[in-house]
């Protein structure tokens, strides 16, 4: 077998590890008998699989790169299952993305393509042309995917597959120079929130309160008196009530116009792009956002009261309204998620916190009209998890 370069030595340990474990069960089945028998088959069967169509394949190629293989900085990706307390979860198929972090966004660079990961070992090709191994700012994302979704992934880059980790922008020099950029992942519980939960967050959000407001080259106030809310497949909508008025205006000074806007919001975890970075007009929120939160379609503007003074202006006015009315909706729902999440799940790990340098991702997310349920995960680079010792615990 000729060497093994270092970029692929992680990987030679693992495949070392998983022949041992093959020698060690075929030596048990020797005084094993009933069910420790069949269980000791299947994992067997799991142990040769994993060897024949993972790792060895993976090593082989690894190595057959020769000197090339010292492009490869090498990854390692530990995922441990806050359900079980399993920190061998990361079996399965994986993929890590590279991220470059620009001052014009984050994007997924053909210079740094996906790669599968392998155990708990993963590379990240080095472009030629490149001075250091890894962009100045970057970030990672890990998709938890099969063959078929990997694909649909790879052939539309809007493509949802779940998403164990997307990290915050980190710096090139928080890496060790010769690697491995290490991973670390936990996998949190189920978790929900109830359509009164969310009704009594909107309702808190919009205490009454009066804007100023440019409409239709009409300058107006925005008086809002209450807001409600309501789960729907994929989203939230949430209605505002108020009224507009024109005090400036010798005209128009002694109306008042009430109105109800409905605002439909898509709620849905930040969206994992597969390659190639994002088709032209599909926006890719910033790394580390927990959910992202867009219009659900045009609002639904409702004005009320006697409309006649307004005549032409009351298509003016409708329309800068229900864009107002509409960007604050959107606004106070991604504050709210942005802050309800985190304290969910901090409280599902019984912490008043979550602690620092620990990014919160979503990893599936689906909304009915009656709940949000979603699962969590909480990511780091470092060992930022699996170091972490709890805070002291207060008595029952």
């Amino acid at each position: 077998m000729a060497p093994v370069p270092a970029a692929c030595s992680a990987l030679a340990d693992q495949v070392a590890a998983l022949e041992a474990e093959e020698r060690s069960l075929r030596a048990a089945l020797a005084s094993l008998s009933g069910f420790a028998a069949w269980a000791t088959l299947v994992r067997l069967s799991r142990v040769q699989d994993d060897l024949d169509n993972r790792f060895r394949p993976a090593l082989r190629e690894c190595i057959e790169l020769g000197p090339l293989a010292d492009r490869l900085f090498p990854g390692e990706l530990l995922v441990m299952d806050g359900n079980c307390v399993d920190s061998s979860a990361a079996a399965g198929d994986r993929v890590v993305q590279l991220w470059e972090v620009t001052s014009s966004g984050a994007t997924v660079s053909d210079r740094h393509p996906a790669t599968t990961v392998t155990g708990t070992w993963f590379p990240i090709h080095r472009p030629e042309d490149a001075s250091m191994p890894l962009p100045q700012q970057f970030g990672i994302t890990v998709l938890s995917t099969d063959l078929d979704g990997l694909l649909a992934a790879a052939l539309d880059a809007t493509a949802d597959v779940p998403c164990d980790f997307r990290s915050a922008p980190i710096s090139s020099t928080a890496v060790p120079s010769g690697g491995p950029l290490r991973v670390e992942v936990a996998l949190g519980p189920q978790l929900r929130f109830t359509e009164a939960q969310v009704t009594a967050w909107v309702i808190e959000a919009f205490p009454p309160h009066s804007q100023t407001l440019s409409a239709g080259g009409v300058d107006a106030v925005v008086s809002m008196t209450g807001a409600g809310a309501s789960l729907i497949n994929s989203g939230v909508r949430g209605t505002v009530m108020g009224s507009v008025s024109f005090p400036g205006n010798p005209l128009l000074g002694a109306l008042t116009v009430p109105f109800s806007i409905g605002v439909g919001a898509s709620v849905r975890a930040s969206v994992a792009v597969a390659r190639g970075g994002p088709p032209p007009n599909v926006s890719i929120p910033p790394l580390g956002q927990i959910v992202e939160v867009v219009p659900l379609g045009p609002p639904e503007i409702h004005l009320s009261g006697d409309l006649s003074q307004l005549g032409a202006l009351a298509t003016l006015v409708s329309g800068p309204l229900g864009a107002f009315v509409t960007d604050l909706v959107m606004s106070q729902l991604r504050q709210i998620m942005e802050r309800e999440l985190p304290k969910a799940v901090a409280h599902a790990f019984a912490l008043p916190a979550l602690p620092a340098g620990v990014t919160l991702t979503i990893r599936q997310l689906s909304i009915t009209p009656w709940e949000i349920f979603f699962q969590p995960t909480l990511g780091g680079f470092g060992t930022v998890l699996s170091t972490f010792t709890p805070p002291p615990m207060p008595p029952a």
